[in-house]
């Protein structure tokens, strides 16, 4: 079939040229002389442009001077096709634009000629018509456009604009053909200074018709012996009824192009229930796919110049391969992902449709970019593996449950070893699998915890794989992460007389609650008790806590705890066994120093001192209340820092999104009960991605951290600050007014652009854009609240950036 030529080789014929100099008068001289009915504009032998008889009726209508420039009303956006390209795709682009001519240009893009409809009507193969359907398929539902005999020649001069028609036939009283006027009539035979001359008088001429129950065989017949562009298509009384041209017939080679015009209603089918952000129709060659058209936002992301481009020349092979495969295979994809050469990630969904010619088939493609979402997904499966090695950490039995379905989220290794279970087995389980105690209980509190963020203590049966009920003291709490969980953190049950410390113990909710309740017990054996947290990281004395009669203790260590023997060995220190040097209490007191060791690094130092000397029964005693009191020093610990991680960013250890979301309900709320003011400004970030393509990721998370620190370190203490997704943050300022966000923000735009960021290797200057909104001067509502700032925030970029939008 001729499909599988390339269109080198039909001669593209060299159309009519000009240059940009040429004006109506000239042109249309130069169409009379030559036959043409359309030039192409030349700049350096690139193509700039096209003028055809169609444009001209159009300026002759509009009144435009025969004296004006072409070039101003050539169309720039041609339609052009390299040359070594098949026929197929010349056919497909014509029907899919619906136009009579593409350009012809090499791989370099200069101009090697003009191929119409017309000249592959010529050359299509006869099968291609085989489909015995009639004129009157032509006809029917088509708008039917005629004048009579009395009208004028501007009359149908702006029939033929407004309809975007080349031809109008004209007709008797009778309603049967008498003449027909097309374009090119306004071009080479009339006298275009006279158009209120009645059509009657120039246009009358013979008119060539088809029956409408004429085959489409016949109609190409009558087109090539006739050599007209327009059939008038009468009934059995011979009266017009319609009127077809080649471009018509052209398109019923759709009909064996694979059923194209019943499978594309389908696939629009399809894809009806995707959201159309980018649009790709690609034509798979067997060899190559090609995109032979893009939607707007296509050409956005991907640039201008997509048409005709290699999809390798816009995605990752690897990526493409993968899809395209899947594609060859079902027909269709969906929700794939696949990157971009330009840095972008996105989801695609689509459909493949097999054509029964030598050029495989055609691709549509609906694409959502999903890039900052991804980074973001990414960032959280790292901060959920940081956070699953922290809970690995902890001695307690911690589980982290879904609330809507009591599946875990996390659990620690300390549940394999209590429970006896798997991690496959856990896998399956739920909290109401594992929890002894009526379902509906179990469901309340998990909603009390994840809706409302009580935090619920007390003591609890776990069952474990053998069915033994093992008895446990629990805590639950909310934990934010992708959404609201509930964490639970459970100890057994102490198998040693200490119970009543340890009850204490599980209540507390924080270190120094719990070095409060230890201090009262220690206080029954001791007379004095001081405790230094110490840093594990520099070993510098962060605070101290002193209980009992402090005149007894002078203090031994300064800043650093270096000197400490408890500290430096790691061991406990008793006066009976080493002396220590730096102790400056009197002599004759009795003492030992306990270091408490985290992760292998001690994080702090008790100093016991009595008047009497302690017994070894009372020793025995004091260190199991320390080292009970470590198990639940340390749990509070790590679990403190469980919560921070939960609503603190990861990169630039600011709130984070779900975190911010909350305190904005909770300062909506109170706005709403107390009234006031209530102001948020949106800070995004200018140029972003080009100084991230430029300089990496690596650096561009450098910026993040930098900005994140700058804004940060110049709000106000009763500010919120967090990141609210990729290079924008949230601010929100409680009882503020507008004029007070703006002067804030304005204060924060010349400090961002004042101040150098250091990256690896450069120093570069940054700038932010500022988008607020304010309540009540905005709105009353809180999704509005967001809406206005999100769209300030998109002004003050549109305006040129590094801009403060507050109206």
């Amino acid at each position: 079939m001729v499909f599988t030529e390339l269109l080198a080789c039909l001669i593209p014929k060299l159309a009519l040229t000009i240059t940009g100099s040429d004006t109506f008068k000239e042109v249309i001289e130069k169409m009379k002389q030559t036959g043409e009915t359309f030039v192409v504009l030349l700049e350096n032998h690139f193509p700039t442009g096209i003028f055809t008889e169609r444009d001209l009726i159009k300026c002759l209508a509009a009144g435009i001077p025969l004296n004006e420039k072409v070039r101003n009303f050539a169309k720039k956006n041609l339609v052009k096709i390299r040359e070594d390209r098949p026929l197929a795709v010349a056919l497909t682009i014509m029907i899919e634009y619906g136009i009579r001519r593409l350009i012809v240009v090499d791989q370099k893009g200069k101009y090697r000629g003009i191929i119409t409809h017309k000249d592959i009507f010529e050359i299509l193969d006869p099968e291609l018509f085989k489909k015995e359907i009639t004129a009157a398929h032509f006809t029917k539902n088509k708008p039917f456009y005629y004048l009579n005999p009395n009208h004028t020649l501007q009359e149908a001069l702006n029939l033929m604009v407004e309809k975007n028609i080349g031809a109008i036939p004209i007709v008797d009283e009778d309603g049967k053909p008498v003449g027909i006027l097309t374009e090119k009539d306004f071009i080479f035979k009339l006298e275009l200074s006279n158009l209120s001359e009645k059509i009657g008088n120039v246009a009358l001429k013979e008119v060539y018709t088809a029956s409408k129950i004429e085959p489409i065989s016949q109609l190409k017949l009558k087109f090539k012996n006739l050599k007209v562009n327009h059939l008038v298509i009468v009934d059995e009384e011979g009266k017009a009824v319609g009127i077809i041209s080649t471009r018509d017939l052209l398109g019923m080679a759709k009909e064996t192009y694979a059923s194209y015009m019943e499978n594309k209603f389908k696939q629009a089918k399809d894809l009806l229930y995707i959201l159309p952000e980018i649009v790709l129709e690609i034509l798979d060659l067997g060899y190559e796919q090609v995109i032979y058209w893009g939607s707007a936002k296509a050409h956005e992301i991907f640039g201008k110049k997509i048409d005709e481009k290699s999809v390798l020349e816009i995605f990752d092979q690897e990526d493409w391969y993968r899809v395209f495969g899947k594609l060859k295979k079902l027909n269709k994809v969906h929700k794939e992902t696949i990157k971009s050469l330009n840095g972008h990630i996105f989801e695609v969904s689509g459909s493949y449709l097999k054509l029964h010619l030598e050029g495989e088939g055609k691709i549509h493609l609906v694409l959502r970019d999903i890039t900052y979402n991804h980074r973001y997904l990414t960032e959280l499966k790292s901060h959920a593996e940081f956070i699953q090695n922290l809970i690995n950490s902890i001695d307690s039995l911690i589980l982290v449950v879904d609330p809507e379905d009591g599946t875990f989220k996390f659990y620690n290794h300390t549940v394999f070893s209590c429970l006896g279970y798997d991690k496959e087995e856990m896998d399956y389980k739920t909290i109401y699998d594992i929890v002894y105690w009526p379902y509906q209980q179990i469901k309340t509190n998990l909603q009390m915890v994840a809706n409302e963020g009580k935090e619920i203590k007390g003591e609890r049966l776990y069952l474990s794989k053998t069915g033994e009920r093992i008895p446990v003291e629990t805590y639950a709490f909310r934990l934010i992460l992708d959404k609201s969980y509930v964490a639970i953190s459970s100890k057994l049950k102490p198998i040693y007389q200490l119970e009543t410390l340890n009850k204490e113990l599980t209540l507390c909710k924080s270190q120094k609650e719990a070095l409060s309740v230890l201090s009262k017990y220690l206080l029954n054996f001791i007379d004095t008790l001081q405790f230094l947290e110490i840093s594990p990281e520099t070993g510098e004395i962060l605070s101290t806590y002193i209980e009992g009669d402090q005149d007894l203790w002078k203090g031994c260590i300064d800043n650093k705890a270096n000197e400490c023997k408890a500290y430096s060995n790691g061991i406990l220190i008793e006066k009976a066994e080493i002396l220590c040097t730096n102790v400056k209490a009197e002599k004759y007191l009795d003492f030992f120093c306990y270091p408490l060791i985290l992760e292998g690094r001690v994080v702090g130092v008790f100093s016991l001192i009595r008047k009497l000397p302690l017994n070894n029964l009372e020793k025995e005693n004091i260190k199991k209340m320390l080292s009970n009191f470590s198990f639940y020093f340390f749990n509070l610990y790590l679990i403190n820092k469980l919560k921070e991680l939960s609503h603190t960013d990861y990169l630039t250890k600011i709130y984070n999104r779900l975190f911010l979301q909350e305190v904005l309900k909770k300062e909506f709320s109170i706005w709403k009960r107390k009234g006031g003011t209530l102001s948020i400004i949106l800070v995004d970030i200018d140029n972003f991605k080009a100084v991230n393509d430029r300089f990496g990721h690596f650096n561009g998370d450098l910026i993040l951290k930098q900005i994140a620190t700058i804004l940060k370190n110049n709000i106000r203490e009763m500010d919120i600050l967090g990141r609210w997704g990729g290079e924008e943050f949230m601010i929100i300022l409680p009882y503020t007014s507008k004029d007070e966000a703006r002067r804030l923000a304005e204060r924060l735009r010349l400090i961002i652009e004042g101040t150098p960021i250091n990256l690896d290797d450069n120093t570069i200057n940054i700038t932010a854009s500022f988008g607020i909104a304010s309540l009540p001067e905005d709105t009353d509502s809180l999704d509005d609240l967001y809406k206005i700032a999100d769209q300030r925030l998109y002004k003050a970029k549109n305006l040129g950036k590094n801009l403060v939008v507050f109206e």
